[in-house]
């Protein structure tokens, strides 16, 4: 019995040191690892089927949509949608005052005679600086055109500080900022408007016009154009001027010409007070057509045939 229970001690004995033994060892291990930054080894997952769904797509840049537009306008807007341009805005003609409409054909009609002395000082004064103009040697013709454009235009704000000064005969006021970017060519697109509608009505022709269309090409380029129209599915593009020297105008609407995909002689540059022998010099290496405001009529004519 003493021999037995002198074997179970002992037995006791070495289980206590063997456990001692692996605590031991377990204190080592750790050690060790924190020592070499090694993680504990991990039982390796099971394989993960791969998902057949789709790799998520890489944003696009938006391309900018043409504004909506009026029924009048939509065949010459799709023309310009078509070669890749994007319409971001125009000038909705038919919301011009009927006093503006008068005063752009009033000023046409006569701005090469009876009012070319009021109309170069205008076209050539500063915004906001004052003009005076003597008429004492002037026509009854000249003097009441001349004193009449100042009044139509002191009516719509486009001058201001007018006086007539009766007994001297002589023009005062000063052009406002509206005024002078009317008189530097607003006045000659209202003008050539009233013109082709008028010339569309007589020969009952179906047409689709669009005044400053100001237009988003696809590389990012921005142009905005006089007049733009499409009758009998041809384009034809209008750019009005009154600037004595228009060489960089016509360098301009040459490149974009190509890209509106326009033939020469439906696109069109109309000037004022140019000299038909200034008008064939600047013609003759120029890749469009180039008229004076007073022979437009005829160049119309011409084109509607």
């Amino acid at each position: 019995m003493l021999n037995f229970v002198s074997v179970l001690r002992e037995l006791v004995s070495a289980i206590h040191e063997l456990t001692a033994e692996i605590k031991r060892l377990r204190v080592e291990l750790r050690q060790r690892e924190r020592e070499t930054g090694r993680a504990p080894a991990v039982a390796p997952r099971a394989a993960q089927p791969r998902s057949r769904s789709r790799p998520a797509s890489r944003p696009t840049a938006l391309t900018p949509r043409s504004i909506p537009v009026s029924k009048p306008v939509q065949k010459a807007a799709t023309y310009l949608n078509k070669q890749g341009f994007t319409l971001r805005r125009y000038h909705d003609q038919e919301k011009d005052s009927a006093d503006e409409r008068n005063l752009s054909k009033f000023l046409g009609d006569r701005h090469d005679a009876s009012l070319a002395p009021l109309y170069s000082l205008l076209r050539d004064v500063d915004i906001d600086v004052a003009f005076e103009l003597d008429l004492s040697e002037s026509s009854q013709r000249e003097i009441g055109d001349s004193v009449q454009l100042c009044q139509f235009l002191s009516s719509v704000n486009y001058l201001s500080d007018y006086n007539y000064a009766r007994n001297a005969r002589v023009l005062t006021g000063a052009l406002t900022k509206d005024g002078d970017a009317y008189i530097r060519g607003r006045w000659l697109e209202q003008y050539i408007r009233r013109q082709l509608v008028s010339g569309f009505g007589r020969a009952q022709m179906g047409y689709s016009l669009i005044m400053n269309p100001y237009l988003l090409f696809r590389d990012g380029q921005e142009c905005e154009l006089d007049l733009f129209l499409v009758e009998r599915d041809k384009p034809m593009w209008i750019e009005c001027t009154t600037a004595k020297d228009p060489r960089e105008r016509l360098h301009k609407m040459g490149a974009l010409r190509k890209r509106l995909s326009i033939p020469t002689e439906r696109t069109l540059l109309v000037v004022t007070g140019m000299s038909n022998r200034r008008i064939r010099d600047l013609s003759r290496n120029a890749p469009l057509t180039i008229t004076n405001v007073n022979d437009f009529p005829s160049y119309l004519s011409d084109s509607l045939e």
